[in-house]
């Protein structure tokens, strides 16, 4: 089966790279938290319900993500988010399509 990742947003802070995707087929950790790159690289995957946890605010706020923490927040609530919706909300803030990564 392959895993659609939708890339949502990226930023810097001090030239440190961090990033929010999420995954709409994961029902259990839908949300990706990455940061750094090459060697210095990490990410996690997290239910809307950790990544509503005040240490992650940071984050959204510089992966330029905060469009989508109601989305999340609805998620967390067990409510039913079509990714259309998330997709068009992307469109609107950026302009263009959101970039997917498919893996196999």
């Amino acid at each position: 089966m392959t895993e659609n990742i939708y890339e949502l947003g990226q930023g810097t802070r001090q030239s440190f790279p961090y990033g929010v995707d999420f995954v709409p087929d994961d029902q259990k950790n839908p949300i990706i938290f990455w940061e750094g790159s090459g060697h210095s690289s990490g990410y996690g995957r997290f239910s809307a319900q950790q990544a509503l946890e005040p240490q992650w605010k940071n984050h959204l706020e510089i992966a330029g993500v905060m469009w989508f923490v109601p989305f999340i927040e609805r998620l967390a609530r067990q409510e039913n988010v079509e990714l259309t919706e998330v997709l068009e909300a992307y469109k609107q803030v950026h302009g263009q399509a959101v970039r997917v990564v498919s893996i196999p």
